[in-house]
């Protein structure tokens, strides 16, 4: 049967403490099968909990190499890890790391001061110093990157009858996460989702004769309409559609707009003055 052995540290006079629990169920302590201090504290008073040293202010290190540590400085460990981290400037980061290639990439951190040149109440991702969300002290809260695009259409004249003529969108006003193509004038959803996407579009020289103009919001999944037919009595100086549509997109789905004339003359002109924009919703 194994020994229990309580050794006195010679050098000290202070006296260890074990005091059962106030409770009539047997507890049992199980110490691990190796040798090594479980509990150690640095000259610092820093306190590591597992068989690493206290480099952090806590340290909780397992049998595998799966641990957490709580930190106000940059650790030095090996092995996969999380690591929650403080610096001077109260900015906190949440970090993976594995024994062969550092800190991993990917990582999150919120500014809090902005000693460093950077903006307060922020939050980094993908180890770049890159602003990608931001809480302010009335609690609005911006996303740089979140999908967002309005462009504005160039002029075209005498569009062709009986055939898609794609509108030219190809101004941006905006267009955060580089998801329009000016070239192609082409929205491309870069995550499935729900998208705002809303189409105005602004005609000269209406044409009776035409069996129909039909506004066209092309998407991966399906087209959005709107039409009229102009049954006026006189050809009409200037002429107006929009589509407002919440749609739903695919990763890579696109988005792009075209108007169609059914028959009549090739005599309307598209004007300058109409845009395109849309945003990820959810």
């Amino acid at each position: 049967m194994s020994k229990v052995k309580i050794k006195g540290n010679a050098s000290g006079t202070g006296v260890l403490t074990i005091e059962a629990p106030n409770t009539n169920t047997d507890r049992t302590i199980t110490l691990p099968d190796g040798t090594g201090e479980l509990i150690q504290a640095d000259a610092s008073g820093d306190v590591g909990i597992g068989t690493d040293a206290p480099t952090s202010k806590l340290s909780l290190s397992g049998a595998g190499t799966q641990r957490i540590d709580i930190s106000n400085t940059t650790l030095s460990d090996t092995g996969e890890m999380v690591s929650l981290q403080w610096d001077t400037n109260a900015d906190f980061t949440i970090q993976g790391r594995d024994s062969t290639a550092g800190f991993k990439a990917n990582w999150y951190r919120i500014e809090a001061s902005s000693t460093d040149g950077l903006a307060d109440n922020h939050i980094w991702y993908t180890g770049t110093s890159a602003e990608r969300m931001r809480i302010d002290s009335d609690g609005a809260v911006t996303m740089p990157n979140q999908p967002a695009f309005n462009v504005k259409n160039a002029s075209q004249n005498n569009i062709a009858v009986d055939t898609e003529v794609t509108i030219h969108y190809n101004s941006e006003t905006f267009d955060n996460n580089s998801d329009y193509s000016t070239g192609a004038y082409t929205f491309t959803a870069p995550v499935t989702g729900k998208y705002q996407l809303n189409v105005s579009t602004y005609f000269n020289s209406i044409d009776t004769s035409a069996g129909f103009y039909q506004l066209r919001l092309k998407t991966s999944n399906r087209d959005y309409l709107a039409i009229v037919d102009p049954n006026f009595t006189s050809d009409l100086s200037y002429w107006s559609q929009n589509i407002s549509v919440l749609a739903d997109m695919d990763a890579g789905d696109t988005a792009y707009v075209v108007i169609y004339q059914s028959v009549g003359s090739v005599q309307t002109d598209i004007q300058n003055v109409g845009y395109f924009s849309g945003y990820l919703v959810c």
